[in-house]
């Protein structure tokens, strides 16, 4: 072996030095630097899923707060309030309850919650907590405790003054719901381990306890990990303490041998391309929140867009695109309330992944429309498709017995036989779907340059604005047994002597057959009188709010809806007043 010189062999280890120094100083920032990022992404998370965590609590402090202001709207009574209550039900609740001078006298449901009538305020725990509460004017927690049906719960109790201004003397009592745990948020703690993020929940007992409950974990002994983070919150008078930390383990040892690397080059782009993944994937992980619709799991309409933008960038012979808009939607929501919204909107995001391509990019663009482009597909092939969804009958399920219809309506365009741009090609697809809308719904459109001038201002006209406008009282109401209102006008309230139709079923119990004189709804609901359509009015007794008995001239046709069955359309004009 040929001896190197001096100075040859100084420079050498000199450079194997530096190279072993540069090694173990990139390994230590960079354990530095993933540390100092997991921290950060704890940190994130525990506030993220505290504030979570709270808004899946407040909806128990919610239902106490509405039956509160009901109690102080109407003097300190609640009438119908099983059936108030179990509109209330939900999954995480256990039993809604109402507790007059601290005593528990109405549960809902009562079965299997008997053992929870009784008074609260002289129970040894429960009672300085009720009175904690009532001092301050406050909401309270305490739990969680075992259910009587079993299970683990936590009572919220919110006092009830009806007089803000006198409390001493307008203390009323307690609205109380009991939740179900871990069910209540569950899903919440579900999400955050799905993220790759272990967690564990502790709780003050009650307002008087400062003794912290272990509630929920995914693994024991989360704070021996370095990168574990707390969040702290308040509800109810009790505090709320959420530790997280990332399930990976640390590097370990590997960055260690970085220094005994001959080619450290390789080592350092190894390192380097780890660092730029983990920043990807970061960047991935907010992404999906940032593009994807919650509702659906569709594109929202910056993750359509984005897509669409990708889409146009290569190169395709043909990319259609599809507006499709609930027909009515607005109808179902003021008809079965905005839960039943939000289901039809997902029911109708599944239909559409199962009519159109796989490949199809799907967005939900607004509250009901969605947008579908299809590329490489000839315009008849996409007419084909469009049709299949349009035509389809859809309905979902609102409870056991009650299914909701719906239609659709559907525009489409094509690139680049009508438009030159993403953009144009967006806009000729809008305006077809306008053009399907004014043509009576439930159909499709494929556009047209005419179509660039229909009056939109033509669909803002519909049934609920045309029975509106009918002069005198009108009044739809089931034809089943139960005789139930489905709807009234203006008219109709004031012939009822009442302000909306919340008070009109209030008064009447939501049937017809309350408002007609005892004497008179035998012959009213005669088969010759009622059961058939009549040319001519009849004559009968109603009774309006203020207790006063009108004689109304009634003319009536009975229809058959493929949402309600029969159904009779009144029409209704007062002939004299009887006191």
């Amino acid at each position: 072996m040929i001896k190197l010189s001096k100075q040859h062999s100084i420079f050498l280890l000199f450079i194997f030095l530096v190279l072993t120094t540069v090694g173990i100083i990139i390994s230590s920032f960079s354990r530095q630097s993933e540390l100092k990022n997991r921290k950060e992404k704890s940190y994130l998370n525990a506030k993220i899923y505290s504030e979570r965590l709270q808004q899946d609590l407040q909806r128990g402090f919610d239902l106490t707060s509405n039956l509160k202001h009901m109690l102080i709207d109407n003097n300190g009574t609640i009438n119908n309030f099983d059936q108030i209550a179990e509109d209330m039900m939900e999954d995480f609740i256990s039993s809604i309850q109402l507790a007059p001078a601290g005593v528990v006298t109405q549960i809902h449901p009562l079965k299997g919650n008997e053992a929870g009538l009784g008074d609260l305020m002289s129970n040894a725990t429960r009672g300085p907590i009720l009175k904690y509460g009532m001092a301050k004017n406050v909401a309270t927690m305490q739990g969680p405790f075992k259910l009587f049906q079993g299970g683990m719960g936590i009572a919220i109790r919110t006092p009830v003054f009806l007089d803000d201004n006198d409390r001493d003397n307008s203390f009323w009592g307690f609205t109380v719901v009991i939740i179900k745990y871990p069910e209540i948020y569950q899903a919440t703690l579900n999400s955050l381990q799905s993220f790759g993020y272990e967690y564990s929940l502790d709780a003050t007992e009650s307002p008087l306890s400062d003794n912290m409950l272990h509630i929920s974990a995914s693994i024991p002994n989360i704070e021996r990990f370095s990168d574990a983070q707390t969040e702290t919150f308040s509800l109810g008078e009790c505090t709320w303490q959420l530790t997280v930390s990332s399930s990976k383990q640390h590097l370990g040892n590997r960055f260690k041998f970085i220094i005994f690397i001959e080619i450290i080059s390789v080592f350092l782009i190894t390192l380097l391309s780890y660092l730029l993944f983990r920043l990807s994937e970061q960047k991935e992980e907010y992404n999906i929140l940032a593009n994807y619709d919650v509702l659906t799991g569709l594109y929202n309409r910056r993750g359509f867009m984005h897509r669409l933008d990708e889409l146009f960038a290569e190169s395709h012979r043909w990319i259609s695109a599809i507006f499709i808009d609930m027909d009515d939607f607005k109808s179902i929501n003021d008809v079965n309330g905005h839960a039943a919204g939000d289901l039809a909107i997902k029911h109708l995001a599944d239909e559409l992944t199962r009519f159109f391509p796989d490949n199809a990019i799907i967005g939900r663009t607004g509250g009901d429309e969605f947008c579908i482009v299809i590329k490489d597909k000839t315009p008849d092939t996409v007419e084909e498709l469009v049709k299949n969804a349009v035509t389809a009958i859809h309905f979902f399920d609102l409870n056991k017995n009650t299914c909701c219809f719906f239609t659709i309506s559907a525009g489409f365009a094509d690139y680049p036989l009508q438009a030159n741009s993403r953009t144009k090609l967006m806009i000729n697809a809008d305006e077809a779907l306008y053009a399907a809308k004014a043509d009576g719904k439930n159909n499709v459109k494929h556009y047209k340059p005419s179509m660039s001038d229909i009056k939109r201002t033509q669909l803002g006209f519909n049934l609920s604005s045309f029975l509106k406008g009918i002069p005198g009282a009108l009044l739809v109401y089931k034809a089943a047994d139960d005789e139930h209102l489905l709807y009234a006008n203006e008219d109709m309230f004031k012939l009822a002597e009442c302000k909306d139709f919340s008070e009109l079923l209030e008064y009447t119990g939501g049937s017809f057959k309350n408002m007609v004189h005892k004497e008179d709804l035998d012959r009213v609901e005669t088969s010759e009188v009622k059961k058939i359509n009549q040319d001519n009015f009849i004559e009968y007794r109603i009774l309006t709010k203020t207790g006063t008995y009108i004689t109304v001239q009634d003319m009536s046709r009975l229809v058959h809806d493929d949402n309600y069955g029969s159904i009779f359309f009144v029409y209704l004009r007062e002939k004299g007043c009887i006191i």
